[in-house]
């Protein structure tokens, strides 16, 4: 057993309060460290947040009040996108709205249409109710008149002749009223259905026109976004690149339009008729009949083209007054204010005061005059009404080359002409001489439809250049104006 004072692992010895070995290290007994503690450092720096301050830097005056000027136009800006966002929001509803109108009115038209189908069915039945009691009075006259032949040879008694003869008579009379009551029957239906629809008809056109005028302008807003203009002075850099945008966008620079394009005439089936308008320089006849409206056609051409698309214009009349055209223009719902600088309005008291001085014939004067006019106000559209009263003015008769001749003048002009031409009532004008050389025709013929209704029919058979539709279309007035619709009775027959 080794002794205590002496290492249990080499016996070296040891002294009685050693913990470990000097020879060879062992420990000899258990001991508990404690780390020692550090030494308290006190801080010099406290931090107090509570008294903690941002760092300011100094601005000037003149950019405190740059600052607040750009908050204010951003705050002008912002309110400016709102009210057009509550702006384009209502007219959003409203065409929602309107488009909710035309799908009734849709709906309405084709009740009228299965309506009017079932009533064209009742009629079928009656007509042919009609024939059947047609051969039954046939047969019985018939029978009748067997009666009175031998009657006249002698084989009825003179009581029996006199009985047929008043027989037949009754008979005819009541076949008469009968067949005189079934007629108006059937054309005061037809006669109602066809104001029915031609009305309804109208007031989908319209309903269609106010939806797509809410369309277009809620698409012009959303495009625009027009902004009140800021005052301060922008980057230069920033305006070379916005321009740079809307070059790439729009292009360089405006565009006049190329000869031959078509014009449009702003009469939506009749644009449609023509696949997109009338071809820029061509050369149209107006021919119909005294009341058929071509002065309204024409003036309302240019009045429109004046309107929405900028166009200078140039009505003469030779007959009409001015005063007396456009009061009639006022009538139909196309009111000059504001509109005198485009579209100008000439008749021959206007002509004779301008011209007083001039020599020569009225064709040279006349045409002298429109040319004096169209140097000065470059007008791309054109009417004369009538080619009849031009020719009349002329001092000789009025030849296939002199019409070659004014035809081939207004060419030079470089513009859009309409001769008026006319015509008596059944007089055709496809085969005439101005017909050949003018480039297209409007064609307008009134027809009866019964004895107490008249309609204008419209139908364009030439159109030089252009993939258009010939079919007649009656032409009216809406209370807004013309208006083209397909005939609602049986071209072949008329």
């Amino acid at each position: 057993m080794a002794n205590k004072f002496e290492c249990p692992r080499c016996g070296s010895g040891i002294k009685p309060n050693d913990i470990q070995c000097d020879r060879c290290g062992e420990m000899l007994r258990k001991t508990d460290v404690k780390p020692k503690p550090l030494p308290q450092i006190a801080s010099p720096i406290k931090e107090d947040r509570s008294k903690i301050q941002p760092i300011v830097s100094p601005i000037d005056d003149k950019t405190r009040k740059v600052l607040e000027q750009k908050e204010k136009e951003l705050a002008l800006r912002e309110k400016a996108l709102v009210e057009k966002e509550q702006k384009i929001e209502a007219l959003t509803n409203s065409l929602e709205s309107d488009s909710s109108s035309l799908e009734e009115s849709l709906r309405l038209f084709e009740q009228e249409k299965n309506v009017l189908h079932d009533k064209e069915n009742s009629l079928i039945e009656k007509e042919e109710l009609l024939l059947e009691l047609t051969h039954k009075v046939e047969g019985e006259l018939d029978e009748l008149a067997d009666y009175i032949e031998k009657a006249k040879g002698g084989s009825l008694t003179q009581e029996q002749a006199e009985e047929a003869s008043k027989l037949r008579e009754r008979l005819e009379n009541v076949y008469e009223a009968e067949r005189k009551k079934l007629r108006r029957a059937i054309e005061q239906s037809h006669r109602y259905d066809l104001d029915r629809i031609i009305e309804l008809e109208a007031r989908l056109r319209s309903a269609e026109h106010q939806v797509n005028q809410c369309r277009n302008e809620r698409e012009k807003l959303l495009e625009a976004r027009v902004l009140p203009p800021l005052s301060f002075s922008p980057d230069p850099k920033l305006i070379r690149d916005i321009e740079k945008d809307l070059d790439e966008q729009i292009g360089a620079g405006y565009q006049p339009t190329p000869q031959g394009m078509p014009l449009p005439t702003h009469i939506e089936k009749l644009d449609a008729v023509l696949n997109g308008g009338i071809p820029s320089g061509h050369l149209i006849l107006v021919s119909g009949s005294p009341g058929s409206m071509k002065s309204t056609l024409t003036f309302n051409i240019l009045y429109n083209a004046v309107k929405h698309d900028g166009t200078s214009c140039m009505y003469f009349s030779m007959e009409q007054s001015r005063k007396s055209l456009l009061r009639q223009m006022v009538r139909m719902n196309m009111p000059m204010e504001g509109l005198e600088d485009r579209l100008m309005v000439v008749d021959m008291v206007d002509l004779r005061k301008s011209m007083a001085e001039e020599s020569g014939d009225w064709r040279t004067i006349l045409l002298r005059y429109v040319k004096n006019i169209h140097s000065e106000r470059k007008f791309q559209m054109f009417v004369l009404d009538s080619l009849e009263s031009f020719k009349s003015v002329c001092s000789y008769d009025f030849t296939r080359t002199d019409l070659k001749d004014l035809f081939d003048w207004f060419k030079e002009l470089n513009i859009t002409v309409f001769l008026i031409e006319e015509l008596a009532a059944l007089a055709p004008s496809n085969g005439t001489q101005e017909a050949f050389m003018a480039d297209g025709i409007f064609e307008i013929t009134m027809k009866e439809i019964d004895e107490s209704k008249v309609q204008r029919w419209l139908r364009v058979p030439k159109m030089r250049g252009m993939n258009i539709d010939t079919r007649f279309y009656s032409m009216f007035y809406d209370g807004h104006g013309l208006v083209l619709t397909m005939p609602m009775v049986d071209v072949e027959k008329h």
